[in-house]
């Protein structure tokens, strides 16, 4: 992503350049500037709490000086959050920073679609036929899944499609989201010039012109994404950003076989139909759309995409068919505060015994089972509580052995001592007993000699 001249400051004195800042109560630590997207500005942080990479986003001056902008942004931002999809990267916090809005979302550093088209410092080059399988079914799957609650997504391009370190796809930036059916539309103002809604080289007629629609829009930017991944261009592209909108909502693209003759004639006509001017003579969703691509090009029923096993994603087994869960995330619920390697457990206030290499690993309470983060500097202990979905399997691997009457005891040792003790009580009941009747006998025997001899 190429960096660019961030402004500091806007006629407020407000600032977009979070670097080297700390937000939300020092929870994140800002430490770098990747970019900028089409929402604003793009960072590298490191999350405190969960001590993970994260990406936070922030807007442009000129969105923030847009008086509606602010509490829309907040509001559609806490409905994304509940967008969990394998294939859609995770947004995990929103907030507010001195007047700045930002949201926190889930970091890959694998690069993205628009990077292997056009590699920095290399000319552009279209992309195998047998790359399609690695990222277009799954990104198809995540628009439907939006689509299905109710979202458009409004930007998808090649650099809005993101791989992870083990080269798995997914659909990134929702900025521009909108939520279908919305009585509340961007003003006159928002969609003025300088504010497109979407990218001008992907974004379909319909929106461009101002007509209602729906997810096959964002079939047409997908359809857009994969002709330049067939050919490393964009057909309509002008002079100017207005005149690439006008191609769109105008214009029919030349066949991409026409700039790349490995493009299967059949796969030429599936991209031209996902790219109809008109939304009903595209394909019902994106899932269909994909699924003819791939069958055009012969790679129908290979896909790699689909989800499999690796080192930081859990794999759950359904029907014969191997669905990859991501990893968990959390939720902070307390914190306490570690001294000399000893601290209360949040939840059951038991003095949990920690050691030196248990610093930035999750485990659980031997006592109440309570799951437990150790912060880096062995300074806290936090209480976590997971919201990602159910199935995924724990990956908390620590006991945090727990202390019994002041002295050091892992459970099992503490469950031997509280065995031993009630072995004690039992011995010393039966003894206790034992002495007693043997008194009474005494005491019968004894009496009535006594009252004999008087």
């Amino acid at each position: 992503m190429p960096i660019t001249t961030l402004p500091r400051t806007g006629g407020s004195g407000v600032t977009t350049d979070l670097t080297g800042q700390l937000i939300a109560d020092g929870r994140y630590e800002v430490r770098r500037r990747l970019g900028a997207g089409s929402m604003g500005h793009v960072f590298q942080a490191w999350d405190q709490r969960l001590q993970t990479e994260v990406v936070l986003k922030v807007p442009t001056l000129a969105r923030l000086e847009q008086v509606e902008f602010r509490e829309r942004f907040l509001r559609e931002s806490r409905f994304l959050v509940r967008l969990t999809h394998p294939r859609i990267i995770t947004i995990l916090d929103v907030g507010e920073h001195e007047g700045v809005p930002y949201f926190v979302m889930q970091y890959v550093g694998g690069g993205s679609l628009e990077s292997r088209i056009h590699p920095p410092g290399k000319p552009s080059a279209p992309l195998p036929l047998s790359s399609l399988k690695d990222w277009l079914p799954g990104v198809a799957e995540a628009l439907d899944f939006m689509h299905r609650q109710g979202y458009v997504h409004r930007d998808v391009k090649p650099a809005n499609i993101l791989y992870d370190q083990h080269g798995h796809a997914y659909l990134s930036d929702f900025g521009l989201s909108k939520l279908v059916g919305s009585a509340e539309e961007e003003s006159s103002s928002m969609t003025a010039v300088g504010f497109v809604v979407g990218t001008p080289n992907y974004v379909a007629p319909e929106v461009v012109l101002g007509q209602s629609y729906d997810g096959r829009a964002d079939q047409y930017s997908l359809a857009m994404t994969l002709y330049e991944a067939l050919t490393g261009r964009c057909p309509l592209e002008g002079p100017t950003a207005t005149a690439t909108m006008v191609n769109q909502t105008a214009t029919v693209p030349p066949p991409p076989s026409r700039f790349n003759p490995r493009v299967p004639s059949a796969l030429a006509r599936v991209v031209l139909r996902g790219l109809a001017k008109t939304p009903d003579k595209r394909y019902a969703d994106c899932t269909t759309f994909s699924a003819a691509a791939l069958e055009a090009a012969g790679l129908a029923g290979s896909s790699s995409d689909r989800p499999r096993p690796s080192a930081s994603r859990s794999s759950a087994r359904y029907s014969g068919v191997t669905a990859v869960l991501p990893p968990p995330q959390y939720a902070v619920l307390r914190r306490v505060k570690v001294r000399n390697l000893r601290a209360p457990c949040p939840q059951c206030r038991a003095v949990l015994k920690l050691q030196g290499n248990y610093a930035g690993r999750k485990g659980r309470c031997k006592k109440c089972r309570a799951a437990l983060l150790i912060s880096r500097d062995l300074k806290e202990v936090l209480h976590l509580k997971a919201v990602r979905r159910a199935g995924v399997p724990d990956d908390f691997d620590l006991e945090i052995a727990t202390e019994v009457f002041g002295f050091r005891l892992n459970q099992r040792q503490a469950l031997a001592l509280i065995s031993l003790l009630l072995g004690a009580v039992v011995v010393s009941g039966i003894v206790i007993g034992v002495r007693a009747l043997t008194y009474q006998d005494e005491r019968e025997h004894v009496l009535p000699m006594k009252m004999n001899e008087r």
